[in-house]
């Protein structure tokens, strides 16, 4: 008997209620970690709106609606060409593109302004002035800058060629 004395001294001995709050404790803090986990997770994935204040900043803004563009078809231009010897011609059919229903009807209501213009940038033109795409490309241009200097409530956006025979 004295021998089981002995080996109950020697253990140390606990409080009476410092087991009993170890489970619960353990509980809570993996309760808690779920919790935040699942706070992250729905913040981040799932939830649209807060799908980052950064991403937000450097998102573009919404595109401004855009214009409605609309085709004029004026009647056919027959021009002679600027060469020396003075036998060349160029017959053209195309289509302005203006930006706005406002711009188209004004050059609707300035035909002969807008003639006169496209006209004078023709016949200011040679035969090597034109052959070539590069060269039509840059008489599409310069038809452009001048219409937009005639328009004052819209602008000319492009220059569809239909027709063009240079002969």
């Amino acid at each position: 008997m004295a021998i089981a004395e002995t080996t109950d001294l020697n253990e140390p001995k606990t409080a009476p209620g410092t087991r009993r709050w170890l489970l619960p404790g353990v509980g809570l803090l993996v309760l808690l970690s779920v919790g935040a986990g699942g706070w992250i997770f729905y913040n981040h994935y799932l939830h649209p709106s807060h799908q980052g204040v950064v991403a937000d900043e450097a998102a573009p803004e919404a595109p401004v609606p855009a214009e409605t563009p609309v085709l004029v078809t004026l009647d056919p231009f027959l021009v002679n060409l600027a060469d020396p010897s003075g036998r060349r011609y160029l017959r053209t059919v195309f289509d302005i593109e203006a930006n706005s229903p406002p711009a188209a009807e004004e050059m609707k209501t300035k035909t002969s302004r807008v003639r006169n213009s496209i006209l004078m940038v023709l016949s200011g033109k040679s035969f090597d002035d034109i052959r070539t795409v590069g060269g039509k490309g840059t008489l599409r241009d310069e038809i452009v800058a001048e219409l937009n200097k005639t328009l004052t409530s819209g602008k000319a956006r492009n220059v569809y060629f239909k027709e063009f025979v240079v002969q």
